[in-house]
């Protein structure tokens, strides 16, 4: 069996859908979409405060987030 990673599963995602909406918010009563290639940029730069912060590259963290 295949070793899942998600952060691969991720990257191939934006690869394919880029422009397409992964999810949807609710923020002043309007619905706003936020794309693949967006929360890809969100993730690479959430990597990169991480290992300022002093983590090394495949070093578990846990992430707690409303959804």
């Amino acid at each position: 069996m295949p070793q899942f990673h998600l952060v691969r599963r991720i990257r191939e995602r934006v690869s394919e859908l880029g422009d397409r909406a992964v999810q949807r918010v609710q923020r002043d009563g309007q619905w706003r979409a936020t794309n693949w290639r967006t929360l890809g940029r969100a993730m690479d730069g959430c990597a990169r405060a991480l290992i300022r912060g002093g983590h090394q590259p495949g070093e578990m963290v846990g992430v707690y987030a409303r959804n």
